[in-house]
């Protein structure tokens, strides 16, 4: 074989072996790119439904606030809390700050698709989320403070009882729900998830629950004796005080 035979042999397995392997390694180019822009986009990525669903549990938790302290005003003196009217006051203004907190979620709740998807790309969003939750609790710190005070169960009504009662647990079962919303939702919305922090706030409402439960399935007798004791104002207190706590440390905005 002659020189120029041997570097015509050699170009042309040169060129067979490109021919094959180009495609290979555009394929294998391609796919990398591909799998990057992917793994971009799923990190990027938040679903309407995830965040509509968690603004829809924040105005839960905000009505059922609102149904609970609507109890209170209802009892009015025959709840037994002292100094009433100043209480009522009191009461009426956090009532009043929660009908504001639901005109904001519900302009929200209305958005459009692309509003949503504009919402959620920027740190407005966990912003308004984030601070939806600390300010319910907020308030529910406030009702706890108030209903701290004396109180005079002597005489209270078993109805007027239990209704608060029913809508502490319907209270406390919202923010159950918030919590799962949030827990599902993760750090890619933009809030913290602290998974300790979630079991011992999932903990402390499931304990809240079979308390309320209980007490619910009293006959009218033992709740006559229970309303009168200092039991029921005490734990009235101390679960509206769990639940403040609860919302107020639920999450907070990511850094940066």
């Amino acid at each position: 074989m002659t020189l120029k035979q041997s570097a015509s042999l050699s170009a042309a397995i040169l060129a067979a072996t490109l021919a094959v392997g180009l495609p290979g390694v555009a394929v294998a180019q391609q796919t990398g790119q591909t799998t990057q822009a992917g793994q971009q986009a799923g990190t990027g990525m938040r679903s309407i439904s995830v965040g509509h669903n968690v603004v829809d549990a924040v105005d839960d938790v905000r009505e059922t606030s609102a149904d609970f302290i609507g109890a209170l005003l209802g009892a009015e003196e025959g709840l037994g809390l002292g100094n009433w009217e100043q209480q009522e006051q009191r009461l009426n203004q956090i009532e009043e700050q929660l009908e504001q907190m639901e005109a904001v979620l519900d302009e929200k709740a209305e958005a459009t698709d692309q509003e949503w998807i504009d919402w959620m790309g920027g740190p407005d969003y966990s912003v308004t989320v984030t601070k939806q939750i600390k300010d319910l609790g907020a308030h529910l710190e406030q009702v706890s403070n108030i209903l701290a005070e004396n109180w005079q169960t002597k005489g209270i009504q078993v109805l007027i009882g239990s209704n608060v009662l029913e809508q502490l647990r319907d209270l406390r079962e919202t923010t159950g729900d918030l919590l799962n919303a949030m827990e599902n939702a993760g750090s890619d919305y933009g809030w913290t998830t602290d998974p300790n922090r979630f079991k011992e706030s999932r903990e402390r409402l499931t304990k809240m629950s079979n308390d309320i439960d209980q007490l619910l399935v009293m006959s009218d007798a033992d709740w006559r004796a229970y309303l009168e004791s200092d039991r029921f104002h005490i734990v009235i207190h101390d679960n509206v005080a769990t639940l403040a706590d609860v919302l107020k440390n639920m999450t907070k905005p990511n850094q940066g």
